[in-house]
């Protein structure tokens, strides 16, 4: 079997607890998807060509997704100073046998 790879995004942020910290964002396909969305209604260019702001708006959109950060995206760009992606292999864990 592949190995699944997952996205982290590091981010400097005060945008979670207020005060600038460090921290650990998960992503998912979810997020990915919003950024192609996004970039579309945006006229953003390709992540190759801004990652800074695909990383930046991938860690956005999984702080919202899972409820710890309420604010829009400028204002999340504006409170981070960083935002560093790291791709990370994932050990999947089978939920159901095709056929079951």
């Amino acid at each position: 079997m592949s190995s699944i790879k997952a996205i982290n995004v590091e981010v400097v942020t005060s945008a979670v607890t207020g005060t600038l910290a460090a921290v650990t964002v998960r992503t998912d396909n979810r997020d990915r998807l919003a950024w192609d969305l996004a970039r579309g209604r945006n006229k953003w260019p390709q992540a190759q060509e801004a990652p800074s702001l695909w990383a930046t708006h991938i860690a956005y959109t999984a702080l919202r997704r899972t409820g710890e950060i309420v604010c829009t995206f400028e204002e999340f760009s504006e409170a981070t100073v960083s935002a560093e992606p790291e791709v990370i292999d994932v050990d999947p864990t089978r939920t159901a046998t095709a056929g079951a």
